[in-house]
């Protein structure tokens, strides 16, 4: 009998120790990305940071507007060019192109210098004093955050951020502007100004050399129609985006020699000690990061506490 309740016992301690290991005293862990509280995307298990969702329409639309119209240069411009004047345009506009199209993409995945909230620095470990306290020169209190915003430091209504030197919210990177991804944005204005230029002299030695001597690539535009056609559809555009951005251009520029930004300037507010070329200069920090494991307990506690 002894024996047998022991057979029937060991089962018995085997389903208990199981069981133990199902009942898990580690909490619930998450990542930051997935409860902050900004209007921000986050995709790719929070590696890639982009604005609210309300840019989706007019971002859509310049990236396929920019990438078209450079596209449609190549395919019926650049061939002439290339074997009737000199391949030096195509070749240029190609790089200019590629180099726009890489300080478009870090404008707008760079995080601007967003200051997280009271109780997103609570739950990642302290709050910074410079966030929690007023300071000798009296910093301004946001009501959103529940931080004392730095110098320069403005609440973006789009983003529902607050943004270190904060310049401007662009919808058509869908993203802040301000000190961590101010040079990109300075960069991506220049270069498209550029390539803008590059594409309208294209043009201009298109239409005005001889339409007789026509090689590969010339047959296509023979008939006045197209040639109307495509004047509209790439010469216009061209112009009207080149003169748009070189003013936009011209704009950051001037202001940035100034040592404002975007809204100082508007606003007509001082600067303070700092100025907008030391911020092209700095090197990019960030107050957060998306990635970032957190207890589930504590965010539901965090929570709490900013509600009350």
């Amino acid at each position: 009998m002894n024996i047998l309740v022991e057979e029937i016992d060991k089962p018995c301690e085997t389903i208990n120790t199981k069981t133990s290991e199902f009942s898990p005293t580690d909490k619930p862990q998450i990542r930051l990305y997935q409860i902050w509280p900004g209007k921000n995307r986050f995709f790719f298990n929070g590696f890639i940071m982009i604005g609210p969702s309300s840019d989706t329409y007019i971002c859509t639309f310049t990236w396929t507007f920019v990438i078209l119209l450079e596209l449609s240069f190549q395919l019926f411009i650049s061939p002439y060019l290339w074997l009737e004047v000199t391949p030096a345009l195509p070749i240029l506009s190609g790089h200019l192109f590629v180099c726009s199209i890489i300080f478009m993409l870090l404008t707008a995945l760079t995080d601007p210098g967003i200051i997280p909230r009271k109780h997103i620095f609570e739950l990642t470990g302290t709050i910074p004093e410079i966030f929690s306290t007023e300071g000798p020169e009296k910093r301004r209190f946001c009501k959103t955050c529940q931080i004392y915003r730095p110098e320069r430091c403005s609440h973006c209504k789009v983003c529902d951020n607050c943004i270190e030197v904060f310049d401007h919210h662009c919808p058509f990177v869908s993203a802040c502007i301000g000190k961590n991804n101010y040079r990109y944005f300075i960069c991506m204005v220049v270069f498209l100004t550029l390539l803008g230029g590059v594409d309208i002299s294209g043009l201009i030695l298109f239409f005005c050399r001889d339409f007789q001597n026509s090689h590969n690539g010339r047959d296509l535009i023979e008939d006045e129609s197209i040639l109307l056609s495509l004047a509209l559809v790439i010469t216009v555009p061209i112009i009207l985006l080149t003169l748009l951005v070189m003013l936009l251009c011209i704009f950051h520029v001037r202001i940035c020699m100034s040592g404002e930004t975007t809204k100082e300037n508007l606003l007509k507010r001082e600067r303070g000690e700092s100025d907008n070329r030391s911020v092209i200069c700095a090197t990019p920090n960030a107050w957060f990061n998306g990635r970032m494991i957190i207890d589930a307990d504590k965010t539901g506690a965090c929570k709490t506490e900013s509600l009350v």
